[in-house]
């Protein structure tokens, strides 16, 4: 994984963890209001997943 999309996913990742706490949302709140897992939120907050552009459109 090159540095750059390293960089990217942690800001990602950071940010919307900043906006959920900023939202007093749970992960799994954000989830089910994102319609995706639990798993999903968590993925991406910790850097081990990018979602498609289309999983969070709701």
């Amino acid at each position: 994984m090159g540095s750059e999309r390293q960089e990217r996913m942690k800001v990602l990742g950071e940010r919307l963890r900043a906006l959920r706490a900023k939202a007093d949302l749970s992960g799994a709140a954000l989830a089910q209001g994102a319609r995706v897992g639990q798993p999903a939120v968590s993925k991406v907050e910790s850097r081990r997943m990018v979602p498609a552009p289309m999983c969070w459109n709701t």
